[in-house]
């Protein structure tokens, strides 16, 4: 007794029924919409990258950061426009491989590598934000119980504890 091999279809020439057609028909419909996936994404890079800007910059001009980068630091000190132009540049150069090669699945694996990373760092600036907001009504309790009474007491530093 012989049993038949089973016979894998031609992938070289479109099927004409059956589910062989149905799934090709959703391989080549997600090919097809790599190209808006890759643009969503990009989208939500620049978004990404703007929101990073904004917060660079408000931590600069409130003391709060310290820039490593030299050139960028020398950009900080000149002002808004010359970070914002510096940071463009940089987006632009990084987005470009990603539109022109945007029907390639190694382009779509690295944007969302790369929103995986500018959230990261988004949520590192919210932590940021919460540490300095904390410090700065630490200190303003601080300098009020100063500037009431001459240094806190004890007691004063409970009571303004129970009316907050």
């Amino acid at each position: 007794m012989t049993v038949a091999a089973y016979q894998c279809p031609d992938f070289t020439t479109p099927p004409q029924t059956g589910w062989c057609r149905r799934i090709m028909a959703v391989l080549d419909w997600f090919q097809a919409a790599r190209r808006r996936r890759i643009l969503l994404l990009v989208g939500i890079l620049v978004a990404l990258n703007a929101l990073d800007l904004a917060f660079t910059v408000l931590a600069y001009h409130h003391g709060v950061l310290e820039e490593t980068n030299p050139f960028a630091r020398m950009l900080l000190v000149g002002g808004t426009p010359g970070i914002a132009a510096y940071k463009l540049v940089l987006v632009a150069v990084g987005i470009y491989p990603m539109l022109r090669y945007r029907t390639h699945r190694v382009v779509e694996l690295g944007a969302i590598l790369g929103i995986v990373l500018y959230l990261t760092v988004t949520l590192r600036w919210s932590h940021c934000y919460q540490f300095y907001a904390f410090t700065v009504t630490q200190e303003a309790r601080v300098a009020r119980c100063h500037s009431w009474h001459g240094q806190c007491g004890q007691s004063h530093v409970a009571q303004s504890s129970l009316s907050e």
